[in-house]
């Protein structure tokens, strides 16, 4: 199965995503990290990232990256109320590790 993570962070491959930063939809530090073994809910993610409101928040349009990831642990369907509407949207306490750089949507 292939797995997809939204971030307007730049990772090169071989990196590590890991817990304890603030999800997309929180400002708080999360202990999961997030991604989507679909391209409609990656696509979600990188309008939400790239997106007005997000830009009006931050006060400018981030450069949105499109990674392959793979999981290092295990993982769990992400029960949060956005995502219960996409399908294919998981959460895990270990890392995601970059497999490939595959799109970047400039800001």
């Amino acid at each position: 199965m292939t797995f997809y993570h939204a971030s307007d962070k730049p990772f090169i491959p071989g990196d590590l995503i890991e817990p304890g930063h603030p999800a997309n939809f929180a400002d708080e530090p999360s202990g999961y990290v997030f991604f989507t073994d679909n391209l409609e809910a990656a696509g979600f993610w990188e309008e939400f990232l790239g997106g007005e409101s997000r830009a009006e928040k931050i006060g400018y349009f981030p450069t949105v990256y499109r990674y392959e990831v793979k999981p290092s642990g295990i993982y769990y369907p992400d029960d949060h109320p956005v995502n219960r509407e996409l399908s294919g949207v998981w959460m895990s306490q270990q890392t995601l590790r970059v497999i490939s750089l595959l799109e970047t949507f400039p800001g």
